[in-house]
């Protein structure tokens, strides 16, 4: 089989290596394939990214772009489309995108947008008919890629096609036999997100960003998303065939969509089956039991988009004070994700597999930690911190490039905005970085059970609509994520015991400081940064 092939043919060893060697290899070669996972917006984004590199640091080297995702005769309406001689709703309806590719609109949409800021050709190589053999296809990339070449022999050719046409047996066999009897082209392959290679790296303590990957002279190897991302956007795309008919993709404006959310509405996703399931496979993760009262409790929440807030309120369905009423909206723009414990009640801001992971973690952690008793301002920080703690952890634990402020990070901020004058979010986060450092020493000096918060702390919560808490809790939750990877399950669950029922003021702070203790460098937090 096709996959077969490619999955044989994928280099078992590799390399870590900086990302200016890739570049490098791109300007020296003729043909860079680029492996596409088509649903995978990172895929397409990864692309774009070397792109926008290559554009800056070789500026006299060419570059050209070849896609799978149209059709060959269609050039002439592609080329009308970048040159804005016709809308973008008359360029989809003319091929037939939907018929003909049908994978998400917004990520090609992107990629076309960055070669129209940097002026770069782009070509339609994929045949005509859908039902040619995927050899037939081959041959035909291959031609117009030569073809290419021909007309732009000075030209770096990227060029974006499912990443089982790399495999030798493929593209590249097809690229070859038009050259036999001439000097055959310098072809580099680049693969992205390849499942062995991710956690092979699991080890390297490297938790965020991009990782470059050297498997052989001709070939690397981009990280960029976990695994059960990668897979999970090929099953939401499953299941919105057929809803898909029900988007006008006329009315929307792509580039004020956020880069986390923009592939997936809420008709096209069942937001409370994925809750759950991240809930049960975090208790799993722990190795806590599900028995039919924790099942039940786990399954009392309800969770609602932020847009549709409103109406969920007035619908009397609950309700809210004004004031807290509009912390919720500030919270949730701000962080994508309020959870509520008291009523179980989760919302978000837009469909993100982040967001969804922190709110399971959070009701979790409420589940187990629920307050019995009136907590004053000052422990309700407290309390806010750890449970974002344990969501910022789970996020972290499904997805491991999830980024986090950690305490270094605060540090440099303040150093490097020295005397600057800033406004906005870089404002907050300034008054976020005394404040956690002023919360640092003060903790080191008194410890958690003599500590007072001072009013200048109280202040910044309630100024930054509960900021303080989520950035004491983005420590801790870091903290709890470089614990769980030095230990087995059972060592972790017996030093946390985050099943521990800690409802009363007095329980929560003790809580508070074994998490906080948990890495003696705490002041640090270097391990996996």
């Amino acid at each position: 089989l096709y996959s077969d092939r490619f999955n044989n043919w994928i280099p078992k060893n590799f390399k870590p290596t900086e990302r200016s060697n890739l570049h490098k290899a791109c300007v020296d070669s003729d043909y860079i394939l680029f492996g596409d996972f088509h649903t995978l917006r990172q895929s397409q984004r990864a692309l774009s990214r070397l792109l926008y590199q290559i554009a800056n640091y070789y500026p006299s080297r060419g570059i050209c772009l070849a896609l799978e995702c149209f059709q060959s005769h269609h050039q002439k309406y592609l080329d009308d489309y970048m040159q804005g001689t016709i809308t973008e709703h008359q360029f989809l309806t003319t091929i037939d995108y939907d018929s003909v590719w049908g994978f998400p609109w917004p990520n090609y949409k992107r990629l076309l947008t960055t070669c129209s800021n940097l002026k770069i050709k782009v070509f339609c190589i994929n045949s005509k008919h859908r039902d040619n053999s995927l050899k037939k296809r081959d041959d035909h990339a291959a031609k117009i890629l030569e073809q290419i070449r021909k007309n732009y022999p000075s030209h770096s050719i990227f060029t974006l096609i499912g990443e089982n046409h790399l495999a030798d047996e493929h593209l590249p066999k097809s690229i070859l036999s038009l050259n036999k009897d001439k000097t055959a082209p310098k072809t580099l392959r680049i693969l992205t997100n390849i499942d062995a290679y991710y956690f092979a790296l699991r080890d390297n303590q490297k938790t965020h960003g991009s990782e470059y990957l050297e498997l052989d002279q001709s070939t690397f190897c981009i990280i960029n998303t976990p695994p059960w991302i990668k897979w999970k956007s090929f099953t939401m795309w499953e299941e919105m065939q057929g809803i898909v008919d029900t988007i006008d993709y006329t009315d929307i404006d792509y580039d004020e969509i956020d880069d986390e959310g923009d592939l997936y509405t809420e008709i096209t996703y069942d937001l409370d089956s994925s809750f759950i399931n991240v809930a049960n496979e975090l208790l799993k993760f722990l190795s806590i039991p599900m028995t039919k009262s924790l099942g039940r409790k786990i399954e009392n929440f309800r969770a609602v988009f932020l847009n549709d807030l409103e109406e969920f309120i007035s619908s009397r369905q609950i309700s809210f004070d004004h004031v807290t009423e509009r912390e919720i909206f500030e919270k949730c723009e701000k962080d994508g994700v309020v959870y509520i414990p008291d009523k179980s009640l989760v919302i978000i801001a837009e469909l993100n597999a982040n967001h969804i992971a922190e709110a399971a973690g959070q009701h979790i952690f409420c589940i187990f930690n629920p307050q019995k008793t009136s907590f004053k301002e000052k422990e309700q920080i407290i309390y806010a911190s750890l449970q974002h703690a344990f969501g910022l952890f789970t996020a972290k634990i499904f997805n491991p490039k999830r980024g986090f402020m950690i305490l270094d990070n605060y540090e440099n901020f303040l150093r490097l905005n020295k005397r600057k004058k800033l406004k906005g979010r870089a404002k907050e986060k300034r008054i976020l970085s005394k404040a956690i450092l002023q919360f640092t020493n003060l903790i080191e000096a008194n410890g958690i059970d003599n500590f007072q918060f001072p009013g200048s702390l109280i202040l910044t919560e309630r100024v930054t609509f509960g900021g303080l808490g989520r950035a004491i809790g983005q420590i801790i939750g870091y903290n709890l994520f470089c614990h769980a990877l030095e230990h087995s399950v059972t060592e972790f669950d017996n030093d946390l015991n985050l099943k521990s029922n800690a409802t009363t003021p007095s329980e929560i702070r003790q809580l508070f400081s074994r998490l906080w203790d948990l890495n003696p460098t705490a002041h640090s937090l270097k391990k996996t940064s």
